[in-house]
């Protein structure tokens, strides 16, 4: 849990978001750690050199989840901003003369154009900016080249390392999730709202499923067929877990 001086405060968490990730990816690049990350030919004999892109990541992912926290902080605090302005707007209008007809009933399936401005363009321009910054960081740290295929280059985003360009990748691929939601209005759907509920319940059954599979099977080797069936029952034996919480009314 964030510290009650930070958290809730968009700018201090885009902040320490900035500091971490500069850090860790200057780290990554001056100091080696990426080629010790990415070495496949390293002999796994201790524990540290067993978890390497665990422990490694660790601060790419607290990077990305500050950054995170600060685009919500900053969602909702434009959320509370309107609420408090239509709670307003009502109070107005419940404490005119009775006599005065009511006001005409507003259409929730249609929004308006300047609201629809208001609410979703300016989301989307910060998108934007994610996505350019993503092939800013993966030309800079890739040596002037943001396409280069080099298994040694730390531009590319690469999940293993957690590097900057894979947290700004991220944010750019959910946050544009997150608009196109807002733009059509839709509700939480159900399955998404039982893991956000359940979030611990879900990590616990995740996590051994996935030693499971690593441990039952040669993964990089396995047939698309065959992966696609594991994949399928992997993702219906955690959600049917996270549902089935939801519908019994059980939280961890």
């Amino acid at each position: 849990r964030l510290p009650a001086a930070i958290n809730g405060q968009p700018w201090m968490l885009a902040g320490l978001a900035c500091v971490v990730g500069a850090a860790y990816q200057t780290v990554l690049t001056g100091w080696g750690w990426e080629g010790w990350v990415l070495d496949n030919a390293l002999v796994r004999t201790t524990l540290l050199e067993a978890n390497k892109e665990g422990v490694c990541s660790t601060f790419g992912f607290l990077a990305l989840h500050l950054a995170a926290a600060a685009l919500g902080a900053t969602m909702m605090r434009r959320e509370h901003s309107r609420g408090n302005a239509a709670t307003g707007t009502e109070r107005g209008l419940s404490s005119s003369s009775s006599s005065s007809p009511p006001p005409p009933p507003v259409r929730s399936a249609a929004r308006s154009a300047n609201a629809w401005k208001r609410e979703i363009l300016p989301w989307v321009a910060v998108d934007a900016c994610l996505w350019c910054l993503v092939w800013a960081a993966a030309t800079y740290y890739g040596g002037g080249d943001a396409l280069a295929v080099s298994s040694s280059s730390s531009g590319r985003p690469s999940r293993r390392m957690a590097n900057v360009p894979y947290c700004l990748w991220v944010l750019a691929h959910n946050l544009l999730l997150l608009i196109a939601l807002r733009a059509v209005d839709a509700e939480v759907p159900l399955l998404l709202n039982a893991v956000n509920r359940n979030q611990l319940a879900v990590f616990l059954v995740a996590n051994p499923l996935t030693g499971i599979v690593n441990l039952s099977m040669r993964t990089i080797y396995t047939p698309d067929a065959t992966a696609l069936w594991v994949l399928s029952g992997y993702l219906v034996a955690v959600c049917g877990v996270a549902v089935a919480l939801r519908r019994c009314r059980l939280k961890l």
